[in-house]
């Protein structure tokens, strides 16, 4: 006569992932070491990109020519690219300034005449260090 501790059936299929059955049991494995690994890390940004053909070629470029990795180089060319729009942005901001400065000039009355050169001038530099 068997009795009820005899092996019982198992309540999971074999299947179940071996985190789960391991964070059950209290060990979590690559889990728990990641997150110890990261713990000492600052939070920047992870994440997972498809490189198209065309950038991929100038990555292993500068990987080689550097002597760094295929990752580390594509961090720098973004880094260039970020530094080279906001360098846009900052010009696009100095266009607008001049632009407004010029027009507020010249719109003051509908029968003023148009700036004279030097006061265009002036508008224009008035930003400037």
């Amino acid at each position: 006569m068997a009795t009820k501790n005899a092996k019982a059936p198992a309540s999971r299929s074999k299947s179940a992932s071996k985190a789960t059955r391991q964070s059950r049991h209290g060990t979590i494995g690559k889990g728990s070491r990641q997150s110890t690994q990261s713990a000492g890390r600052s939070a920047d940004r992870r994440t997972t990109l498809r490189v198209p053909k065309a950038l991929d070629t100038e990555v292993s470029r500068v990987s080689r020519d550097l002597g760094i990795s295929g990752n580390e180089a594509l961090v720098r060319l973004a880094a260039r690219g970020a530094e080279s729009a906001r360098r846009e942005r900052d010009v696009r901001r100095v266009i607008e300034r001049r632009h407004a400065a010029v027009m507020q000039t010249a719109s003051g009355e509908a029968s003023a005449a148009f700036p004279t050169e030097g006061e265009m001038r002036e508008a224009i530099l008035v930003d400037r260090d």
